[in-house]
């Protein structure tokens, strides 16, 4: 068995802080992956240093709470409902692994995005009179050999 570290608070307040959030979220989702496992019911509740709550629970932190401090098993909860919760902690848990090569994807995208902002495009002239007029009478020249000569169709003016 490995040497455990020795454990010891750490004096930074801004470094406190960004572990809580770390670990807080790291033990959630250890939950979820121990509930979605074994088909057990889980509540966790937190309190960081300023006062602030984080809570999760399978199926929900209440429920489990209210269970515990009542003394009563759980007795609204059927294997229907159990295994429609694993199923959704089971999505949950493969979103999360899923999530880094999500963000490396947006980060990629948004690399290319920023690249995309700093190409100009010359601005594209409108079309000259004269560019309009060699384009009609080029398009008169076809409809002409297409109904005659007449400009129009023939059989619609009775001729």
């Amino acid at each position: 068995m490995p040497k455990s570290r020795a454990t010891k608070p750490i004096d930074s307040d801004v470094e406190r802080a960004a572990t809580f959030n770390i670990l807080h979220t790291k033990l959630f989702k250890k939950a979820a992956e121990f509930s979605t496992l074994t088909g057990a019911r889980i509540a966790i509740v937190l309190e960081s240093e300023n006062g602030q709550m984080f809570t999760f629970g399978s199926p929900s932190a209440e429920s489990v709470v209210d269970d515990f401090l009542s003394g009563n098993p759980c007795t609204d909860f059927d294997g229907e409902q159990n295994a429609g919760i694993m199923q959704l902690q089971s999505k949950v848990v493969e979103l999360e692994r899923d999530l880094p090569g999500v963000k490396e994807m947006g980060k990629a995208s948004e690399k290319v995005g920023n690249e995309l902002a700093h190409v100009q495009v010359a601005p594209q002239m409108p079309p000259s009179h004269t560019s309009l007029m060699r384009l009609g009478s080029s398009t008169q020249g076809e409809r002409a050999g297409a109904d005659g000569g007449y400009g129009h169709d023939v059989g619609s003016r009775g001729y």
